[in-house]
């Protein structure tokens, strides 16, 4: 008889846990570690400074040159940490202050501020070492220097390495075994002259403006301000001068009482204020283009003063262009002939309004011999005398 065979299954039980408990104690483990480092830098950013065991030490905080006074001060040097140096000189108090390399004007402002942090300088403590190589001095060193003569008396500070938390300077004066702890904002301006010279940084100059051409030649221009027009014929000395009332802004002639016609003067403002220049030329011999003597000279002027000046001069071969002279510009504006041709004919036709049309007369009505209404009823209310008879 055949063999049959049955196979079990049998369920094993997962000696080692959930795959996600495995995980979780990989990233307990990883957690404990990076909180093991974290706390070990807290601890080593907190440590006092390096001193030696036998160090004493001196909390009590103090200025370097107490009674020295800002006029005594005539010569400083600072030599930084990368080997930069500045030397600063004057005579005396009354004398200004020169970089001495290049004889140069330093910055009275700067060196006033320089001259004060310096006297005042103070330190927050100080101790003394055995080795003060720890510190960035010796004989191996290459410290930061500040130098200065106060009354003919030289005095020195030397500049080591920062502190480890990077806030304070150790410092040596001259023939001193004292290290000074002084915090970096007093010391890092005094050190920076070195890189950052206190030399004196003139304006930048204003360019001069330039004639716009082609183009609009006035810049600034505004129609509606301009309160005063003048033309004038420079051969005759004839003028014309156009005034805007303050109260009403109306224009009116000077001596001339004649009504202006206020919508040609408003326009012809427009016109001038976007006189255009279709080219320029640059040339030092004015009396070819007449402008050695020119025709006619306009002026406009707004209400701050400014004035929009236009010298005319004569025209070119071709008569469509006319060569000017714009405000205070040396080069040639080269216009539009008509552009300014209606200004210089003001002076012969002003821009007077027009008188203004009569009005038409009733005609008389013609004499009739026919009796009017009115007669008629005059006759008819006349009585009648009647003639008395006699017997």
């Amino acid at each position: 008889m055949p063999c049959h065979y049955t196979r079990k299954l049998v369920h094993q039980p997962n000696v080692g846990g959930p795959s996600f408990m495995r995980l979780n104690r990989n990233t307990l483990i990883f957690l404990l570690g990076a909180l093991v480092v974290i706390i070990a830098a807290v601890v080593l950013l907190n440590q006092p400074d390096p001193v030696d065991e036998d160090i004493e030490t001196d909390a009590t905080d103090g200025v370097f040159y107490e009674d020295i006074t800002t006029d005594s001060v005539t010569d400083i040097t600072i030599v930084d940490s990368d080997g930069l140096v500045v030397s600063l000189t004057r005579a005396d108090a009354d004398t200004p202050w020169q970089i001495a390399d290049t004889g140069e004007d330093a910055n009275p402002d700067r060196m006033a501020e320089t001259v004060v942090a310096l006297i005042n300088l103070n330190y927050t403590d100080s101790f003394t070492s055995a080795d003060v190589s720890d510190f960035g001095f010796g004989a191996d060193a290459f410290p930061a220097t500040i130098t200065f003569t106060a009354d003919g008396t030289e005095h020195s500070l030397s500049i080591g390495r920062q502190n480890p938390s990077g806030n304070r300077y150790y410092v040596m004066q001259l023939d001193d075994d004292t290290i000074y702890m002084v915090s970096n904002a007093n010391l890092d301006s005094l050190l920076g002259l070195a890189s950052n010279q206190p030399v004196v940084v003139l304006p930048t100059a204003t360019p001069e403006p330039q004639l716009n051409a082609p183009g609009v030649v006035f810049a600034g221009f505004s129609a509606t301000d301009i309160q005063r027009f003048e033309i004038t014929d420079n051969a005759s000395g004839d003028s014309l001068v156009l005034v805007r009332n303050e109260e009403d802004s109306t224009w009116s002639i000077e001596g001339d009482d004649r009504a202006v016609d206020q919508t040609t003067v408003e326009i012809m403002m427009s016109v001038y204020g976007f006189l255009e220049a279709v080219d320029a030329t640059d040339t030092p011999d004015l009396a070819p283009l007449g402008l050695d003597e020119p025709a006619y000279t306009l002026v406009a002027t707004d209400s701050t003063g400014k004035t929009f000046t236009v010298q005319v001069g004569d025209n070119d071969p071709t008569g469509t262009r006319t060569y000017t002279l714009i405000d205070d510009f040396e080069r040639v504006a080269i216009v539009e002939a008509d552009s300014l041709a209606t200004f210089s004919e003001w002076l012969t036709n002003p821009p007077v309004a027009p008188d203004p049309t009569p009005a038409a007369e009733e005609a008389p009505a013609e004499a009739t011999d026919e009796p009017t209404e009115e007669t008629s009823d005059e006759v008819e209310a006349t009585p009648t005398v009647e003639a008395e008879s006699s017997d």
